[in-house]
This record gives structure tokens, sequence and C-alpha cells, in this order.
């Protein structure tokens, strides 16, 4: 009976299955599971939206515009309250925004439409008038400070098309450097009194997503710093002394280069990297107007601004910082570990000639490379400096490139775009390199920015509003935001 049940038909079972019949439908559109999404103005930056989303696993954008939604955010990995900022918004515009994750079956999952209203821009702001736009213009961002003289500042991002698309105020406070952050999250910039009277100053590092804000205090920080990746900034302060020049006792007022960790609120832990009065082996000597008497700043009522340092840039290959002082027109190579002067370039007594071995340097009026001057880029062998041209016969201002030759100790100017106009200009000034070779200028206060080929030509080019109440200082290209 076993046997035969096994081998056997069993009335009692279930009839054998067709192997032929059709499976089940397939057709049946995939379960699609809701997402969820909130959108806030960032904290710090109100130009900036902080979408937060909740749904399913897999790739997480924000699409967005303002008639449509063909603006997209990089993909990231969704979860739980998972956050995307979205940068670069224009001003006074309301968009439309959702979000959307994909799963890992390639499934699209949306979120309800919202939309995001973008403040109006502040009253010192306003968008820059691009005059000249061609094809093969790289320019995409740039991120700018804007000073209004004796009043405030602020930081920024303008796009292409001249509109700001990111800002913050200082709150009353100098800004005269804005960078980018080592790793590319963050905007940084520095602050201090216009007046020279509160040793207030300071780097405020602000996330782009306008999420974080710090402060750190530099005791009598101006004009440059540099950011390591230790956690440290290295930045330029002031020293004043005593000296006789020219039989007469005055106030001396030059830079030191210090050193302090991020996040610094009081004095105490800074230390001095080098000073100018105790390690560059020349005496004060004042050599032209500029360094004539001034004041009062921090308690000293008479004060001659021997060098005016105002750039200052740590090359790690070559283990050295370079300053640059405008008034004495020294680019000065700075041991970083011992302070040591390893070299000075152009200014009174500088270590370096002419490739066929002229001069450089005579006095202000007569230079081969710069007078008075500011850079933001510098690499072992050359630079991209910002000529301001205060004593040139006439005053011109222009754009360069230098190289030089440690061995030979010479240098030369290898490239320039003087201002088209003849324009000339004491205040700051910029000049950056850009990823297809083109410059990036900012003529400070005559009031324009321009991008130039290293042929000459002019492929984008716009006008700041309100000139001169208001100008740009350094600049930082950017090719993306989010």
């Amino acid at each position: 009976m076993l046997l035969g049940s096994a081998c056997g038909d069993d009335p009692t079972s279930p009839p054998p299955q067709d192997d032929a019949s059709p499976p089940p439908d397939t057709d049946e559109p995939p379960e699609l599971i809701p997402v969820t999404a909130t959108g806030v103005a960032s904290p710090f930056v109100s130009a900036v939206l902080v979408a937060t989303m909740d749904g399913p696993e897999g790739a997480a954008t924000v699409e967005y515009g303002v008639d449509d939604f063909s603006l997209v955010t990089p993909e990231s990995p969704s979860g739980l309250h998972h956050e995307i900022a979205v940068i670069g918004l224009k001003p006074a515009r309301t968009y439309q925004w959702r979000a959307v994750v994909v799963d890992e079956d390639g499934v699209r999952h949306e979120s309800a439409l919202q939309t995001f209203e973008v403040p109006p821009l502040p009253t010192l702001l306003a968008a820059l008038d691009v005059v000249v736009d061609e094809p093969d213009a790289s320019v995409r961002y740039f991120a700018a400070n804007l000073v209004r003289t004796g009043e405030t500042s602020f930081v920024g991002i303008v796009d292409r098309d001249g509109d700001w698309v990111w800002w913050v105020d200082t709150g009353g406070w100098l800004a005269t450097t804005v960078k980018l952050s080592i790793d590319g999250q963050s905007m940084l910039y520095n602050f201090y009194d216009f007046a020279h009277e509160e040793d207030t100053g300071g780097v405020v590092r602000v996330a782009l997503d306008g999420r974080s804000r710090t402060e750190t205090y530099l005791p009598l920080t101006h004009h440059d710093y540099v950011e390591h990746d230790d956690g440290t900034f290295s930045y330029l302060s002031r020293e004043y002394g005593d000296f006789v020049v020219d039989a007469s006792l005055e106030t001396v007022l030059s830079d030191i280069v210090a050193i302090a960790p991020e996040g610094m609120t009081a004095p105490g832990t800074f230390v001095p990297i080098f000073s100018m009065f105790d390690d560059h082996p020349l005496e004060p000597e004042f050599t032209c107007p500029h360094m004539q008497s001034s004041g009062p700043e921090f308690g000293y009522t008479d004060v001659h601004d021997w060098t005016h340092g105002n750039s200052l840039v740590h090359v790690p290959e070559a283990s050295a910082y370079y300053l640059l002082q405008k008034f004495s027109d020294w680019l000065i190579k700075i041991d970083d570990t011992t302070g040591a002067v390893e070299w000075t370039m152009n200014g009174r007594e500088g270590d370096f000639t002419q490739p066929n071995g002229d001069p450089i340097w005579t006095d202000p009026s007569h230079t081969s490379l710069w007078s008075h001057a500011h850079l933001s880029e510098l690499w072992d062998g050359g630079a991209l400096v910002f000529d301001n041209g205060d004593h040139h016969v006439p005053p011109l201002s222009s754009a360069i490139e230098v190289a030089w030759d440690e061995s030979l100790r010479t240098a030369e100017i290898v490239w320039s775009f003087p201002h088209p106009d003849g324009g000339q200009t004491g205040t700051m000034g910029d000049v950056r390199s850009l990823p297809n070779g083109n410059r990036l200028i900012t003529w400070s206060d005559l009031g324009s920015v321009m991008e130039v080929t290293l042929d000459g030509r002019i492929v984008w080019h716009a006008d700041i509003p309100q000139n001169p109440t208001r100008f740009l200082g350094r600049l930082v290209p950017l090719d993306a935001l989010n």
C-alpha cells in the first residue's frame, strides 16, 4: 500500500500543475513609496534652500527652476531626514522644486511640488552689468568681497549673468580677502575694523550650504591669511616700533606673519613666525609719500606705514611663505619653519636683477616689475600680480605674470594686460587664472571685472553699479556650487 500510494494516483491529492501555465501578471506597476520633503532657508545664507526629505533608499536629488524643473542638484544617497542644499539661486525669484529618489530598481519617487522665495539683495549689493559675454569665456562663478569704504563689506558669489547668488553681511567690518576652503565646502573671509580702533578681527568660515558658521579671533589681523590642513591659520598681523628715520624718531608700522589655531577666541595661543623688525635685514626708510604719517590707530596717534603688507601665500612644496608689501614694493620669501628671509624681490636693495643684468628697482617710479601691488596666486617660480601702478609714469594699473629664476636671481614680466582705458586704481585689485588659461581680473575702484585671453581679448566683462561708492576686492573663480 505504501509503495502503491507513492507510485500510483491518489484521489485525495491536488491535481498536478501544468508547467506551461502562464506566470503571474508582471505588468503591474511597482509600488511607489511616497517622498515627503520640506524646505527652508539656510540659517546663515538666506539665498540657499535646504530641502529635508524622507522616502525610499536610493539616489536623491532636488529638481528645481523658476518655470520648470530643468536644474538638478548632484545625486546623493537618500535616507531618513536626508538634507540637500540648493545653492546658486538668483535673488528675488520664486523657484518651484521637488525632491526625487530613484531606488535601486530604477524606480522614480517624487515629492509634491513646493516653492521657495529667494530674498532680494541687500541695498549695498546690486547685479553686475554684463557688457561682454563671448562663447569662449570660461567664467561660471566667482566669489568676491564687496566693500563700501568706511561702512561695511559683503562676501558673496556672482554668476556669469552678473547676479549675486550667495551672500553674507560682515556686520560692519572690513573684509579684504575671500577664499574657498581647502575641502571646497566653505567660504572663508577675514574681517577687521575699518577705523583701526577695535582689535576684534579674525577669519570667518561659512559653509557653502549655509548651515554652519565659525569665527576665529586673530590679534591685530589685516589684509590676508592662509588656511592650513592641520586646523590653523597663518595671517598678517601688525607691529609697531620706534626708529630714527631721516634724523627723526618715528613710530613705524610693519608686518608680522603669525599662526594660530582655528577657533581661537582670545590672545595667547598665536605664534609669531616672522617679524619685519626682527627678521628683515633692512631698517625702515621712507621711499614714497604713502609711508608718510597717518593715524590714529590702536592707541598710536602718529604712525608711518612702512611696508603695508597685503598678500600672504604659502607654498608647501617650497617650504615657504611669500609676503607682498605694497608700499615697499617687496616680495619676500620666508622659510616657513625658521622665519628666515630667503630672498627679497623688487623694492629697495632687492636680490634680483633683470635677465640682462640691469637693476629691477631704483625708486618707486622706476621698476621693471610692479609699482605697489596685490597678489592672490603664486607658485614656486612665478606669480600673477595685480600691479596697481601707483608710481608708474603715467600711473597705470595692469594684470601681470612674473617669472623668476632663483638660482640666477633674475625676474621678469612674461605676460601683461594693462587696463584697456589706461585706468589706475590704488585700491585692491586682483588677477586669477581660469581652467582654460584665461585670466579673471578685477579693477576694484575702476568698477569692472574682466576675463581676458592670453593674447589680450576681452571675452567677458561686467561693470559694478554705483562705483566708486563700492568696489570688488579679491576674486576666487569657481566651477560649480552644488
